[in-house]
């Protein structure tokens, strides 16, 4: 996977910060930094809505001035 420079020198300074408020590491390899996958999501305005209803009320939000859908995963465990 290509690494990023601007998010290892984000990592690099969170780490830093951490370090000196007196935390202890705790990632995957006993250091300040955790391994994650990353996943590509695309948004597509086509077929793209988001429509409010309540009673006696309805309202469609326009994509992209009103809402932006986003996409997260989430895995642990528990």
């Amino acid at each position: 996977m290509r690494r990023v420079h601007g998010f290892d020198l984000a990592a690099a300074y969170v780490a830093a910060q951490f370090r000196s408020m007196g935390l202890e590491p705790g990632g995957d390899k006993g250091d300040w930094y955790q391994n994650v996958d990353m996943v590509r999501a695309v948004r597509e305005r086509e077929g793209a809505q988001f429509l409010l209803i309540a009673p006696g009320k309805r309202e469609r939000l326009r994509f992209q001035d009103e809402f932006l859908p986003g996409v997260s995963y989430v895995s642990a465990a528990v």
